[in-house]
């Protein structure tokens, strides 16, 4: 689960236009992996999978250590490091696959999918050491043996190489988000609202309040222009996703 690039992850002070072409072109050379049983399952601590994430933060963005130092100093100290944001096919297959992990028939879609994909969530914020998910996920029934199928099949540098919010756009896909009526802004029209309110001047302080946020697809927009970054929703499924998009884009 996540890490193919870590051992060969080269000059971590190249650009970053150089270390994402290289590592996109080792995410489209990879060959993805089928799960298989497995005689020794992992067993995964609370944040086990922070170490990994910071990594390739480290490696791209360098926003966890732009935040770091920002919190230590208590003050504004440096630009926020701009994402690129890059809708690929590649990530939501990624992420089509780990779902498809979950079960052991080996597909998510369906009426009950919205099961699949809290436990997917919960997954990733036991592994990112997030408080609300002290403990990993409870494996009922046809999710027994899914920890250590997603172990095998889940890549946290695609989502990072290809930054975007494809929680959102996959759940509004599925089942459950069209029950729900779930239809996420384009991530296009965030940016320039973000650009319109934010842009022009030094927003850094400003606080970026989203009263339906959804999967924080506005907030991810206005994260490359604010720390102050705030959001409420009645749905916690899209909760969730919002924590979960945080720690990938926006700590």
């Amino acid at each position: 689960m996540s890490g193919f690039f870590v051992s060969q992850k080269g000059n971590m002070n190249a650009s970053i236009d150089t270390n994402l072409e290289y590592l996109r072109g080792v995410i489209l050379q990879h060959q993805p992996k089928q799960p298989a049983p497995l005689e020794k399952p992992p067993k995964l601590s609370h944040g086990w999978l922070l170490p990994y994430l910071l990594a390739a933060d480290e490696f791209l963005w360098q926003r966890w250590r732009h935040w770091f130092e920002t919190a230590s100093a208590k003050q504004v100290i440096a630009l926020i490091p701009q994402i690129q944001w890059a809708r690929n096919e590649a990530g939501f297959k990624m992420l089509d696959r780990s779902l498809s992990a979950i079960s052991k028939y080996g597909d998510w879609r369906g009426w009950g999918s919205w099961s699949a994909f809290d436990y997917f969530l919960d997954s990733l914020l036991y592994g990112f050491g997030h408080q609300s998910q002290p403990q990993p996920p409870e494996e009922k029934d046809e999710y027994q043996g899914a920890s250590a199928r997603l172990y095998q099949v889940f890549n946290l540098e695609t989502l990072l190489a290809y930054p975007y919010d494809y929680f959102g756009e996959i759940l509004a896909e599925n089942q459950h988000g069209r029950h729900l009526g779930f239809f996420p802004t384009p991530m296009e029209v965030c940016q320039l609202m973000a650009l319109m309110t934010l842009g022009g001047s030094d927003a850094r302080t400003k606080s970026v309040m989203d009263p339906c946020v959804g999967t924080g697809r506005m907030l991810l927009a206005a994260s490359n222009h604010s720390y102050r970054l705030y959001g409420c929703d009645i749905n916690p499924t899209v909760i969730k996703v919002t924590v979960v998009n945080g720690y990938l884009y926006a700590p």
